[in-house]
């Protein structure tokens, strides 16, 4: 399916990444400011680091609130294990997702709906045209939002009104995914 070359290199891209907020934690957020136009690449796809200069103290904050919903939530903290060599993805995995019932709008939009982005307090959400400003970029690719919905702890936790979990994915028993069933 996969080859070994891509997921070494989709490994490769979380380890540095997890490396590079562990120094910009441990730093106080100095180390982001050295390596900036690394960090304007994988959040705006864009290594003109000055045009988003002033998102930076606003994603150092978010880093130590993430860190600190990790360490006193464990709802928070047990929805976010990822494989490192997952593919970066745009959209939840459709095996494993289905529409909800009474959602009326388009499959490859959230009609202006940002339950996950208001429930964290994204800095990289633009408030006025409620549009991510990351949109499609390494970090939401690689990470949680570009494969948001992945379990119905996510569903649930940030009350998402658009996806629901299927009832048998592929290579599930009929009685459900343990993963899905320890929230619920």
């Amino acid at each position: 399916m996969y080859t070994f070359g891509q997921k070494i290199k989709w490994s490769s891209i979380r380890i540095w990444y997890y490396l590079s907020i562990a120094l910009t934690a441990l730093t106080g957020g100095l180390y982001a400011y050295i390596t900036i136009p690394y960090f304007s690449y994988i959040f705006f796809n864009d290594l003109a680091f000055w045009k988003h200069g002033k998102h930076y103290p606003k994603l150092i904050g978010q880093l130590y609130r993430i860190i600190y919903f990790c360490i006193v939530d464990p709802r928070y903290r047990a929805m976010y294990s990822q494989p490192l060599a997952a593919p970066p993805s745009s959209g939840p995995d459709q095996a494993r997702v289905k529409l909800s019932v009474g959602w009326t709008s388009s499959k490859n939009d959230c009609a202006r709906c940002v339950n996950c982005c208001i429930k964290i307090k994204c800095p990289l959400m633009d408030d006025e045209g409620k549009k991510c400003l990351v949109y499609n970029s390494v970090y939401w690719r690689y990470f949680s939002c570009g494969r948001f919905p992945v379990s119905r702890k996510q569903i649930d936790y940030y009350e998402c009104p658009k996806w629901e979990m299927r009832e048998n994915m592929p290579g599930q028993s009929p009685v459900g995914r343990k993963e899905d069933m320890l929230y619920t």
